[in-house]
């Protein structure tokens, strides 16, 4: 197939291009990245965000496993940046900018449920790099800084997953630890750990399994008393579909079984909006997968 769409359309066509794996060409492994300091994630995040998500790409993620770990130690031991609040500047960000930000969100999210294949992707990047990130170093109070902040990690993930579902995991990667920095700055935990879950998942896909356990496991440790019940269900079913892949059904059945148990004690009440897909079937979903 895609030597026939390779003449046709005279330019090379990979496997990959076409959602296979393509094992002939080895990929050298994908530096991790992950960012050291707040000015150099919003750099990092600046630049992804004038990347074209269809763009050609590798036709397999391959991260090392060194960098990887490094990346989620660098999580696990971070003391959260803290915001800047009321710094000067010539523009004041309000909630209401935050509210807005949280219905853009939205309203992609919904076009990427209904439409999938990364559809909006490029209008959510255009948005996020001329309309987001620019909040980000103006003034605000402490409790708007946050929120701010953590309405600009749900658009960086989205993007993450916009990118994934044009089939550039390249580019969902850089995103995804992006992101997972972002959280570190006003110390969410229970953010930061849905990122290592969806690092799992994308790890799990590709078939990585090692990291796809490692991942969801470091969700699991690194929300432990921070993350609600519904939340610590989903990080223990990432866990346990990495170890059903990876063939240790013994270990799959208790993290299904804690992934039960955590999802027992749910309330709605209690979770962030972000979690609201996750419901009973969304759980049976991940669990019979």
């Amino acid at each position: 197939m895609a030597d026939v769409l390779s003449a046709k359309l005279g330019r090379r066509v990979s496997p990959g291009d076409l959602g296979f794996f393509d094992h002939t060409r080895a990929s050298a492994p994908e530096p991790t990245g992950y960012p050291s300091t707040l000015p150099e994630a919003l750099d990092v995040l600046d630049g992804l965000a004038q990347e074209r998500a269809d763009a050609p790409t590798a036709d397999q993620l391959n991260v090392a496993d060194a960098d990887l770990s490094s990346a989620v130690l660098s999580w696990m031991i971070a003391r959260p940046d803290g915001i800047e609040a009321d710094r000067p500047a010539q523009q004041r960000v309000g909630m209401r900018d935050v509210r807005a930000i949280r219905d853009a969100a939205a309203t992609f999210m919904q076009l990427d449920f209904k439409y999938g294949g990364g559809h909006g992707h490029r209008a959510l990047r255009h948005y996020f790099r001329y309309e987001v990130l620019p909040l980000l170093n103006v003034s605000y109070s402490a409790k708007v800084g946050t929120a701010l902040f953590g309405a600009a990690a749900e658009v960086s993930q989205l993007l993450a997953w916009t990118a994934y579902d044009t089939g550039n995991h390249r580019l969902a990667h850089r995103y995804l630890t992006s992101t997972l920095r972002l959280s570190q700055v006003i110390d969410d935990r229970m953010f930061g750990a849905r990122i290592l879950g969806n690092l799992s998942h994308q790890a799990n896909y590709l078939g990585n399994h090692a990291q796809a356990i490692q991942l969801a496991r470091a969700a699991v440790e690194g929300a432990k008393g921070r993350a609600t019940p519904r939340a610590m269900a989903n990080y223990s079913a990432m866990e346990a579909r990495a170890l059903s892949n990876a063939g240790d059904r013994m270990a799959a059945t208790r993290a299904m079984n804690e992934a039960a148990r955590h999802f027992e004690r749910a309330d709605t009440t209690e979770d962030p909006l972000w979690l609201a897909y996750f419901d009973e079937a969304e759980l049976m979903g991940e669990l019979l997968d």
